[in-house]
């Protein structure tokens, strides 16, 4: 979920449980409402009837969410500042798939790599995911791994490019 009010920029995450979905939230017919309680107060409040959530968007918030705890592995098991040589070692080994990131729909999208061949490569399951890449951000360090994890696959995916001539 994301707000951008005129006069101010953050974005913000609330993570809920299926089953609290569908419990607690779907039979509520009213939608949430956003409130501020000041000016340069960054506590966010979601008011449903008999539930209220907060949240906190400072520049310094790091909430380990599970994406979040699911992208910092994935990383993890990539040489970050090596794409290129990754890219290099399976092609060798016969692996000439894309690096993906998920966002916003249809699908998973592939950096660096012209977006008219996108949907090819999602038609032959050409491609492997970096797990818990999304466009819903749990908190702004989830939102650098994001943008680690894109670095990563436009100089993994440029390097495949390359090879594919």
């Amino acid at each position: 979920m994301s707000a951008k009010p005129e006069d101010r920029k953050f974005r913000f995450g609330v993570v809920i449980t299926d089953s609290f979905i569908h419990k607690e939230l779907l039979p509520l017919a009213q939608p949430p409402s956003f409130q501020t309680s000041g000016k340069n107060d960054q506590s966010h409040h979601f008011n449903l009837p008999g539930f209220i959530f907060s949240t906190s968007c400072g520049r310094l918030s790091i909430n380990k969410g599970t994406a979040t705890k699911q992208l910092d592995y994935s990383l993890s098991e990539l040489n970050l500042k090596g794409a290129g040589r990754d890219a290099n070692r399976n092609f060798k080994n016969g692996d000439i798939r894309f690096a993906a990131c998920l966002g916003e729909a249809p699908g998973p999208y592939f950096p660096a790599v012209p977006q008219t061949r996108w949907q090819f490569i999602r038609d032959e399951d050409d491609y492997w995911m970096i797990k818990s890449t999304s466009d819903a951000i749990e908190s702004n360090y989830h939102e650098a791994l994001i943008e680690r994890s894109v670095l990563y696959a436009s100089n993994y995916n440029r390097r495949l490019l390359k090879f594919l001539k």
